[in-house]
């Protein structure tokens, strides 16, 4: 009697634990599910108001890109405003980023023009825009391909050129999703990857220097602004082959740049009638790289700031 009371007071023991832990398991899961169920309902709750602390933020920008810029008008490797980054304590979020001059990246829409509805090929910047495709070392027929197939998406008519596409092709079983090209200049970035030769630089080094002005066909390079990063497009820019000789003017211009495009062109023996493009030394429009943090979540943005002519800032995009 006494072996058996003892089995089954270790069984009892026994099946007291595994409950026990079985218990915990149990109160550990559902601690996780509560908590998960917390998260999310504070994200739905951020994602609810992000959009309003964003507006907040962008008002604050302007004011203070123009503020900034109005003391100190250089757009160069100088101002500190380019080359710091940027932290801001709002009431109940903060918000960092930084800004950069947007004017050194390929604007596509560059490539055309448009006046009175009819579009008219921009032969320079085509040919810049070649140059360029090449200096990425992206082989000849597909820099043929993918400019052809641009222009035809942009262009006023139907007729596909050498290498181009029109809307026999995008209308087609071919492509997907079915539609039409938009005869007109770009508005987003994205709008690219609707064309089929894009799909061939999309993950190379050449995607990220490529940009939309949305309905804009302004393009020229602040040479006080450019980075080792842009020796490609200022090698275009002035058909020097050797990629090096590029990096070489962009390390030697002085860190409070060039006062004219003259100088420029004097300090490196150039001529300004070979340049396919037009050179500046400061510019009008910069884009905002930030984050908003809010109570233990981040939201992050990308906005497309434009001086006017008045000199007052707006935004223009929204990526």
């Amino acid at each position: 009697m006494t072996m058996l009371f003892k089995k089954r007071k270790g069984f009892v023991l026994i099946s007291t634990m595994l409950i026990v832990l079985m218990l915990s398991v149990i109160a550990s899961e559902m601690s996780k599910a509560f908590f998960l169920d917390i998260r999310k309902e504070g994200y739905l709750s951020f994602d609810a108001i992000a959009h309003t602390k964003r507006i907040e933020s962008e008002k604050f920008l302007l004011n203070f890109i123009k503020r900034e810029l109005n003391k100190n008008t250089n757009v160069n490797k100088q101002n500190p405003i380019f080359n710091e980054d940027l932290i801001f304590q709002f009431d109940d979020f903060i918000l960092q980023g930084s800004l950069t001059d947007f004017a050194n990246c390929f604007n596509v829409n560059h490539l055309i023009t448009f006046k009175a509805g009819k579009s008219k090929d921009n032969l320079k910047a085509i040919k810049y825009f070649e140059d360029l495709l090449l200096n990425y070392e992206i082989n000849y027929l597909d820099t043929e391909q993918i400019i052809d197939q641009i222009l035809d998406w942009m262009d006023d008519d139907d007729v596909p050129r050498n290498n181009g596409a029109e809307n026999y092709f995008y209308a087609s079983q071919l492509h997907y999703p079915r539609e039409y090209t938009s005869k007109r200049l770009f508005i987003n970035k994205s709008e690219l990857l609707a064309i089929p030769s894009i799909n061939r630089i999309k993950n190379r080094d050449i995607w990220k220097k490529l940009c939309i002005i949305p309905m804009s066909s302004n393009f020229y390079l602040n040479i006080n602004s450019l980075q080792d990063g842009d020796k490609y497009l200022l090698s275009s820019a002035i058909s020097q082959s050797n990629l090096n000789e590029a990096a070489l003017m962009i390390k030697e211009t002085p860190i409070e740049g060039f006062s004219s495009i003259k100088e420029f062109l004097e300090a490196f023996n150039l001529q300004e009638k070979e340049l396919p493009i037009a050179l500046d030394i400061s510019s009008n429009i910069f884009l905002f790289n930030g984050t908003i943090s809010y109570q233990g979540f981040s939201y992050n943005f990308k906005t497309l700031i434009k001086k006017e002519n008045n000199f007052n800032y707006r935004i223009i995009d929204r990526l």
